[in-house]
C-alpha cells in the first residue's frame, strides 16, 4: 500500500477513535449527572416518606400548650414556639406533630371557630383520622385564670401598692378592675365542654389516645411574696383556688369521658415565687406562663405518663 494511503488510513482511524472517545465521555457525564439528580431527588422523597410514616400526634389547646414568651416563635401560629411541650413530646416519641394550639383559645374554640377569630377555624378540624395521640390543654381562658392574675397585678402597681420589677407600661396596656372569682357554673361548663371535645376527637380519630393535660399551678399560698408576683395575699389565694378548681374540672371531665388525665404534682414547688420557678413572673414576656424549664418539665411528665 502506498505510504500516502497508509497516512490517510491512520488519520481516519485516529479521527474515528477521537469521536468515539467524545461520545463515551458524554455518555459517562450524562450518567453521572442523572445519578446525581436521582440522589438529590431520592433523599428528600425518602425523608418525606419517613416523616409521613411516623405516627401522628395532634396538640390542641390554649397558650399553655402553644408556649409563648420564650423560645423561637413559629410564624403565623397563634403564639406557638419551637420549644413548646407538644414539639418536645413529638421529638421525644418520634411522632409527626400537627400543632393546632392557639394562645387565647377557649374550650369552645376547639369545637367551633372562635368568635373573635373565625378565620382560624375550629382546632378539631385539624385532627386527622389517623391520629395516634391527641393532647388537650384548655379551659384557663374560660375562667380567666391568667388574665385575672395579670389584671390584678397591674391594678396593684397602678395604685402604688408595689414597686414594679420592670416598667409596668410594657405589660399593662390598660388598667381595669379584676374580674370576680369565676362562678361555679363556669367550671362546670368547662368540664362539660372538655367531655364534648374528647367525644368529638374520638369521632374523628377512633384509634387516638386522648389525653387531657392539666394546667400547672402558677402561684402557691405557701411561698413568700416576691417582686414577680405583685399581688395581695388574698389575691394569691384566689388565683391558687382558680387553678385548683380548673384542674379538678379537667380531672372530672377525663373520668366522665374515659380519657387519660396528666397533671404536674411537682410543679407545686416551682411556682412564680419559688427558688426554681417553672412559671414566668411579672416583668417577663407573657407573664404567668411556663418558662423554658416549665415547658421542658411538662413534656417530660407527659412522655413519662404516655410510656
Amino acid at each position: 500500500m502506498p505510504r500516502s494511503s497508509i497516512r490517510r488510513l491512520t488519520a481516519a482511524v485516529v479521527t474515528a477513535l477521537a469521536v468515539v472517545a467524545v461520545v463515551i465521555a458524554a455518555v459517562v457525564l450524562t450518567l453521572v449527572d442523572d445519578a446525581s439528580a436521582g440522589a438529590g431527588s431520592v433523599v428528600p422523597a425518602n425523608a418525606q416518606l419517613h416523616q409521613q410514616q411516623k405516627p401522628v400526634y395532634a396538640a390542641l389547646g390554649s397558650s399553655f400548650a402553644a408556649g409563648p414568651g420564650e423560645g423561637d416563635p413559629v410564624p403565623g401560629r397563634c403564639g406557638q414556639t419551637s420549644d413548646n411541650y407538644p414539639r418536645r413530646v413529638a421529638a421525644e416519641l418520634g411522632m409527626r406533630l400537627i400543632d393546632a394550639s392557639c394562645s387565647g383559645a377557649t374550650a369552645e374554640d376547639i369545637l367551633r371557630p372562635s368568635v373573635k377569630h373565625p378565620e382560624r377555624g375550629a382546632q378539631l378540624a385539624k385532627v386527622p383520622a389517623d391520629a395516634s395521640l391527641v393532647t388537650i390543654t384548655v379551659g384557663g381562658n374560660d375562667v380567666g385564670y391568667i388574665s385575672r392574675t395579670v389584671t390584678s397585678a397591674c391594678s396593684n402597681l397602678a395604685a402604688g401598692l408595689y414597686l414594679p420589677p420592670a416598667p409596668a407600661e410594657q405589660f399593662c396596656k390598660a388598667i381595669t378592675v379584676p374580674s370576680q372569682f369565676p362562678d361555679p357554673g363556669r367550671f362546670a361548663q368547662v368540664q362539660q365542654t372538655l367531655v364534648d371535645v374528647v367525644h368529638a376527637v374520638r369521632a374523628r380519630a377512633p384509634q387516638a389516645r386522648v389525653v387531657l393535660v392539666q394546667y400547672p399551678p402558677v402561684v402557691s399560698v405557701n411561698e413568700a411574696p416576691c417582686a414577680a408576683l405583685p399581688l395581695e395575699p388574698w389575691q394569691v389565694v384566689s388565683t391558687a383556688a382558680v387553678g385548683e378548681e380548673l384542674r379538678a374540672a379537667t380531672l372530672r371531665a377525663g373520668q366522665a369521658a374515659g380519657a387519660q388525665v396528666v397533671g404536674f404534682d411537682q410543679a407545686a414547688a416551682h411556682t412564680v415565687c419559688s427558688a426554681q420557678p417553672w412559671i414566668r413572673g411579672f416583668g417577663k414576656k407573657t407573664p404567668y406562663h411556663p418558662n423554658k424549664q416549665g415547658k421542658s418539665e411538662m413534656a417530660a411528665e407527659l412522655v413519662s405518663a404516655l410510656r
